[in-house]
């Protein structure tokens, strides 16, 4: 159960009657309603509170109108007399609810920059940039004032400081972002300060009473808002990037509903998506604008009225909503224009095994135990984080610190290294690894719940499972497993995450491991092969050891050197729904020291190395 507010109302109405006894024990139960003399819990029937239905958490004092709301947690407030904010709080500690983490682990907590205090200056009466915000953008002066909305010193851009409460409860400013007046060849010119916590923007203007909010694509469109007296606060970095939603997870956490205002283009509408999808679409909800964006609204003389209506009649997300062929025609038309060998994230040996790691796919990992999945796994990861993706790792056969070393050895390429290269590997593997802090067996349960939780706060796009019987799985539990497969597919659908399952190939009646394994021999119900986008299997040459050994002892320089040529092993996909299904397999050698397997012999990558001073 995800600790936001709207998930507090939740529980609290599933336990309604024993929350009012909580709250005001000298009301009683009549029909539907509890009945009490008013907030101050006296004895009497001026105040109702509706218990079930459609209007459950409904409360209304009769003999004070003032007095009135739609949810136990803003009941909760009015009887303590505490602010919206406070009283999530006190209802979490009451229901036993902790802000939980599922496990998920990173790294030391990212330091930020603060913004350099000299350069700017409170935007000037009658200014370039006063006028700019107030007669050509419209907004309310009074909200620029609160917003400490500042120049440069030339007066030629404006400044938005971004704040934050400290632990004392201070607003500090914690970024800055600036926009030129002039827009050469019409093109808008921005820029931020450095280093600094890219947090929303706005979020020192919302009330601790507050519970509604509204998060829009622009810093204008923001105040524009609160130009209409609208609560709302504004993504810091454009539709693309989504570092804000871990920055501003436990803040977010106390708002019942958050109306997901983009603008009204393309781009506008699949960040919407994704905003609802990583803050719950229990309390999310898309608005549609009679204009392009909130401020073309303002200037057009939209009024607050229909700004109201356009946030009240905001649509939720329902994954699973019936749709026409028409849904999906830019999506068939993207799949006869796209190269198949061009979508998703390469892998190591993708010349020549025409395999990527695409979104929303379930991939089955295998092999024989020993013939070197994990070490590939690794090498995998590397790859995928230098291009940018951010990866879980449960893995609950081998420790976080173990794996972080052979990784480190790997992303370097080399077995020793100075502790001071080690450690700026490890930071920058902070940025994009994260681990599940989990050894031995873990429930699927709270599997899917740490995963769920890492896909909506960090964004994790590859998650990757190490291994199917650590899962709490019976190995004869056949239904048990498929059960399994379905919800990881489910997930992939539902997140558009990659899942990487480790499953173990089956021994040989003969204990011959020198000839590669097949999906088939998968251990565990086919059910996960079938349900699988792909499996990939890593087979190790053991012959070529066993025939090195026999020509070195014989001192045989030609059949030495017949077998060094040879390849270590393969990779093989042997399933693979995308595109035309293609298989194939690609002989590798592996290198020692960097613990690095290639389609070619003697190469080694540096996936990090430090930057020269």
């Amino acid at each position: 159960m995800s600790s936001d507010s709207a998930s507090i109302n939740r529980l609290l109405l599933d336990q309604f009657e024993n929350t009012l006894t909580h709250l005001l024990p000298k009301g009683k139960k009549v029909g539907n309603e509890w009945r009490v003399g008013g907030v101050d819990g006296s004895a009497g029937e001026s105040m109702q509170v509706s218990m079930s239905g459609a209007t459950a958490g409904r409360f209304k004092d009769f003999a004070n109108p003032d007095v009135k709301g739609a949810s136990p947690l803003w009941l909760w407030s009015k009887v303590r007399n505490i602010t919206f904010s406070q009283a999530v709080n006190e209802a979490k500690e009451w229901l036993g609810v902790k802000d939980e983490d599922f496990g998920v682990r990173k790294g030391r907590a990212k330091s930020y920059a603060k913004p350099d205090k000299a350069g700017i200056r409170l935007s000037q009466p009658n200014s370039p940039v006063m006028d700019y915000m107030v007669v050509t953008r419209k907004i309310d002066p009074i909200v620029v004032a609160k917003a400490m909305i500042s120049e440069v010193p030339e007066g030629n851009a404006i400044c938005f400081p971004f704040f934050e409460a400290d632990q004392d409860g201070k607003q500090v400013n914690v970024h800055r972002k600036y926009l030129a007046l002039d827009r050469p060849e019409g093109k808008k010119v921005t820029w931020a300060s450095k280093g600094t916590k890219r947090c929303l923007y706005g979020k020192n203007l919302i009330d601790e009473n507050v519970s509604e909010i509204t998060i829009c694509e622009g810093e204008i469109d923001s105040l524009s808002l609160h130009s209409w007296s609208i609560p709302a606060v504004s993504i810091p970095n454009g539709v693309a990037d989504f570092e804000w939603v871990d920055v501003d997870w436990e803040w977010l956490a106390r708002f019942e509903r958050i109306n997901v205002c983009m603008d009204m283009d393309e781009p506008g509408r699949a960040c919407a998506l994704e905003i609802c999808k990583r803050l719950g679409l229990h309390r999310c909800f898309i608005v549609s604008l009679p204009e392009k964006d909130v401020n073309d609204c303002l200037t057009s003389g939209v009024s607050r009225d229909v700004m109201l209506k356009c946030l009240a009649d905001a649509k939720a997300i329902e994954l699973d909503e019936i749709k026409k062929p028409d849904d999906f025609r830019k999506e068939v038309c993207d799949y006869y224009e796209t190269d198949p060998s061009t979508v998703g994230l390469e892998t190591p040996w993708s010349d020549t095994l025409g395999w990527r790691v695409r979104r929303s796919e379930l991939t089955v990992w295998s092999g024989f135990s020993g013939h070197g999945k994990t070490v590939g796994l690794n090498q995998l990861m590397l790859h995928l984080v230098s291009q940018g993706a951010k990866i879980m790792d449960a893995s609950l056969e081998i420790k976080p610190g173990m794996t972080l070393y052979n990784m480190t050895r790997c992303a370097i390429g080399r077995k020793h290294s100075p502790r001071a290269e080690v450690e700026a590997c490890i930071s920058w593997l902070n940025e994009s690894m994260f681990f599940l802090d989990c050894i031995g067996t873990v429930s699927v349960t709270r599997l899917l719940h740490a995963m769920e939780y890492a896909r909506k706060r960090h964004g994790i796009d590859v998650f990757v499972i190490d291994s199917l019987f650590k899962c709490g799985l019976n190995s004869e539990d056949y239904g048990s497993q498929r059960e399994f497969a379905d919800k990881l597919t489910t997930f992939c659908n539902n997140t558009g995450a990659h899942v990487i399952l480790v499953a173990h190939s089956r021994k040989t009646s003969n204990g011959n491991e020198l000839s590669a394994p097949t999906k088939s021999d998968v251990a565990g119900s086919s059910d996960l092969t079938n349900a699988a986008f792909n499996v990939v299997i890593f087979w190790r040459n053991k012959n070529k050891k066993i025939k090195l050994d026999e020509a070195k002892e014989a001192n045989n320089a030609e059949e030495i050197s017949k077998w060094m040529d040879q390849p270590d092993g393969k990779v093989i996909i042997d399933k693979q729904r995308f595109g035309e299904g293609e298989e194939g397999t690609a002989m590798v050698w592996f290198d020692k020291e960097s613990c690095q397997f290639h389609t070619h012999q003697y190469k080694v990558i540096p996936y990090f190395s430090v930057k020269p001073a």
